[in-house]
């Protein structure tokens, strides 16, 4: 018995991402690269991915909706097929002057521009946001939308900071 389960393990295993790809669409799984940490810069684009986009997600421990917003982020990213990092960042271990401490939480920030067009912040005081729809968050279907429109729009040279 204990060889069929390890046996079964092994065709699962083997079969997952056969499966991820058809439910997706996708023909070519790429990874997700998740870095937690406060501290990186604004400006920050990884160097060993793709590099024609940073996504950042902001958001801080207080706000609800912030874990929601990772996971459908997550998904979109593996949706839409690229290779990218999502760094996510603690609003409240900013610096009290960091002008990112401003958007609400959650934001999606590509390439230092909200996904969603909020302007920039002038100052930072931090609080939270609410996105059409049932629950307050975008769905995944809607986050993959504009990644590809974020994604045409750094092809035509027009992506960047706003």
């Amino acid at each position: 018995m204990k060889y069929l389960e390890q046996t079964n393990a092994i065709v699962l295993a083997a079969l997952l991402p056969l499966t991820l790809a058809a439910c997706t669409g996708a023909t070519d799984q790429r990874q997700l690269h998740v870095t937690t940490n406060s501290q990186i810069p604004a400006n920050i684009i990884p160097s060993d991915r793709d590099t024609a986009m940073s996504i950042t997600l902001l958001g801080f421990e207080g706000c609800p909706l912030t874990p929601l917003m990772k996971e459908r982020l997550e998904q979109a990213i593996r949706v839409v097929g690229r290779d990218l990092d999502l760094v996510q960042i603690d609003q409240q271990s900013l610096d009290s002057s960091d002008l990112r401490r401003g958007y609400p939480a959650p934001t999606v920030l590509v390439n230092e521009s909200d996904l969603f067009g909020t302007e920039a912040p002038k100052t930072p005081s931090m609080g939270c946001r609410m996105y059409e729809g049932p629950d307050g968050v975008p769905s995944v279907s809607d986050l993959v939308d504009r990644l590809q429109e974020a994604f045409a729009q750094v092809a035509d040279g027009e992506g960047g900071e706003g």
